[in-house]
């Protein structure tokens, strides 16, 4: 049974969950990852049109983000990798 893709309720969970990680990177000096970030940004997986193609270098989807656009993850993958 295919579920509608509704990314208010994926957002809603990871904006809780991605904050903790962005808290928790920022706090572990160990990590050494946070000062090599340029830029965070809230966008949906289906639609990254506000990033030119060719713009970033990485995609960091925390929790299975393509699992949760179920029918269209394959969008969701070509976003990734323009």
């Amino acid at each position: 049974m295919a579920f509608p893709y509704d990314p208010s309720l994926v957002v809603d969970y990871f904006d809780d969950l991605a904050e903790g990680e962005w808290d928790r990177l920022e706090r572990d000096p160990e990590a050494g990852l946070g000062d090599r970030v340029e830029d965070r940004l809230l966008i949906d997986v289906i639609d990254m049109s506000a990033l030119d193609t060719g713009a970033f270098d990485a995609v960091v989807g925390y929790g299975g983000v393509l699992s949760y656009v179920m029918d269209r993850r394959g969008q969701g993958l070509d976003e990734c990798v323009r």
